[in-house]
């Protein structure tokens, strides 16, 4: 174990040692490659241009190609999620209760893990009621569930003392293509907010964390990236990021 850490980074070591051990586990299949970049719009609209021709919009999008993406991320005391995100350490996670166009008919609780680079995404859906008693009070919650996802977040709750941290949100306009497993996605106009209470109010305030015209760019695939997209993304000469929304946020925030 290394000996010259500090506080912060001896909690993380500790947390993600064990989340190390659990990760081996886990099939290599159920993890998917996430490559981010940080566009303008006029990249975003050359880019578009090629990919449109192969990629199709995502079926749940509104009649503008896009839907609204809220969601409220949950850290330890120690804010040991932030903190591994800035030092890097792999693997780390992130909790967070997801909606879509400012609407609780459909919540996500999602566990978000980064292990080698590579990228696995966990998730229930879970109830309005749920969510308000966590944000209440998390012992008013009947445990265990029979929910393997809802279990391990309760258990996390419990032990580490995770709570919510920040509100993030912004329009995604989502592409697909099948072979592959291929997601291309657009991410504009992402905003934090503190307004923790609010997270079901449709209108909270928000905080913009970008400059005005730019975007982010993220391309997910689990077996492969098919060298044609390969090559009508990278004609830009786009330079990968390891932009985390939860971490500028809270930064920002």
């Amino acid at each position: 174990m290394p000996t010259s850490l500090g506080i912060r980074g001896l909690n993380c070591y500790l947390i993600y040692a064990i989340m190390k051990a659990e990760c081996k586990k886990w099939e290599a299949a159920l993890f998917r490659t996430e490559k981010k970049f940080i566009i303008n719009d006029i990249q975003k609209e050359k880019i578009l241009m090629k990919i449109g021709t192969v990629c199709k919009r995502d079926e749940h999008t509104d009649d503008k190609g896009q839907y609204n993406i809220r969601s409220l991320y949950f850290d330890d005391y120690r804010d040991s999620g932030f903190h591994a995100n800035e030092m890097g350490v792999e693997p780390r996670s992130k909790w967070r209760i997801r909606i879509y166009n400012h609407n609780a008919r459909l919540i996500r609780l999602e566990q978000k893990i980064k292990f080698q680079g590579l990228i696995r995404k966990d998730s229930a859906v879970v109830s309005e009621e749920f969510c308000r008693r966590l944000l209440e009070d998390a012992d008013q919650i009947q445990y265990p569930v029979e929910n393997n996802v809802v279990n391990r977040f309760l258990t996390d709750c419990f032990t580490r003392g995770l709570c919510p941290r920040v509100i993030v949100e912004y329009d995604r306009e989502p592409y697909v293509y099948e072979e592959g497993n291929v997601r291309i996605t657009f991410d504009k106009a992402i905003c934090c907010s503190a307004m923790i209470d609010e997270f079901f109010s449709e209108n909270v305030f928000l905080n913009p964390v970008m400059r005005s015209g730019q975007q982010l760019l993220e391309v997910k695939y689990s077996e492969f990236l098919p060298g044609f997209l390969h090559q009508m993304l990278d004609t830009e000469g786009l330079q990968q990021s390891t932009f985390s929304k939860y971490y500028l946020c809270r930064r920002m925030g």
